[in-house]
């Protein structure tokens, strides 16, 4: 990604840019999406070129955008921006969800959403699994880990197998932080 040096150069751009975009949003020729990823990637290299926030903001012809602003950490909007110019530039060969790391990308790999989803899933079987041994024990009626696994295996309504793999892979540390908090 190219950084513009020249700072009133490159904020005359972007205000024209933005301007140039609304027409377009406005006639319909593009959607407000598009144009939002676009202009994080301009605005975005200004910040990376070393422009304060404040006069990148400057810019903005639209005075909403000056006033209604929201900090965002900068590496969180570099993976956004990084996803965008690597689809940007796969010229339409690449799809978006791939090029941001969210779909498989083919091969068998499964979406990253799906993946998350089963993440998420195991790590809260895991942490009921936990809590079922640390509130045990802490009410003076410790159980067994096989007792745990069964009792959120019943509530949850899933295989037994299943509560116990998300325990084995997460609930050592789940269990390590709880029993730190006394």
């Amino acid at each position: 990604m190219k950084f513009i040096k020249d700072d009133e150069r490159f904020l005359a751009n972007v205000r024209a840019r933005i301007e140039q975009y609304v027409k377009k949003i406005d006639a319909g020729q593009v959607s407000e999406e598009f144009v939002a990823f676009e202009l994080l990637c301009s605005i975005f290299s200004g910040h990376e070129g070393g422009l304060e926030a404040e006069k990148i903001r400057s810019a903005y012809p639209i005075d909403s955008w000056r006033e209604n602003n929201v900090e965002i950490p900068v590496a969180i909007i570099r993976a956004i921006v990084g996803g965008w110019v690597k689809y940007q530039a796969s010229e339409g060969k690449l799809p978006l969800g791939v090029a941001y790391g969210l779909e498989g990308g083919g091969k068998g790999k499964r979406p990253m959403a799906s993946t998350n989803q089963t993440l998420n899933r195991d790590q809260k079987l895991s942490n009921e699994v936990v809590l079922e041994l640390v509130l045990a024990e802490r009410q003076g009626y410790p159980i067994s880990q096989d007792a745990a696994i069964q009792a959120v295996t019943d509530r949850e309504a899933v295989g037994y197998g299943t509560v116990c793999n998300a325990f084995k892979n997460h609930g050592a540390a789940t269990h390590k932080l709880l029993k730190g908090k006394d």
